[in-house]
């Protein structure tokens, strides 16, 4: 043995992960699901064209396809303002991680 027993005594906080965004998301696949909110690609369009939340389109001069990335913490202030209008108060941000 090593001699060195754990104390099981010992009491330890326990660790509070808040989830994070990136700061731009890509979309995903046709049919799949963003990986962070669960949104499904063809919503994320949606919020989009509403201008609900930021994106940008990069692609090399003259071609058609490129990648559409979303704004991070556009689409999270977009789903927190969706939070607060349907539960008539806002969301705590600390309160949350608490639970």
């Amino acid at each position: 043995m090593s001699g060195i027993v754990p104390d099981m005594h010992q009491h330890t906080s326990p660790v509070v992960s808040v989830p994070t965004v990136p700061e731009w998301l890509r979309l995903p696949s046709p049919g799949k699901a963003e990986p962070h909110t669960g949104l499904r690609r063809s919503l994320l369009y949606d919020l989009i064209k509403s201008r609900a939340v930021k994106s940008v389109a990069i692609r090399k001069p003259g071609c058609i396809r490129g990648v559409r990335l979303i704004h991070g913490p556009s689409l999270l202030a977009y789903l927190e303002r969706l939070a607060t209008e349907q539960s008539g108060e806002p969301i705590d941000q600390n309160e949350e991680a608490a639970a």
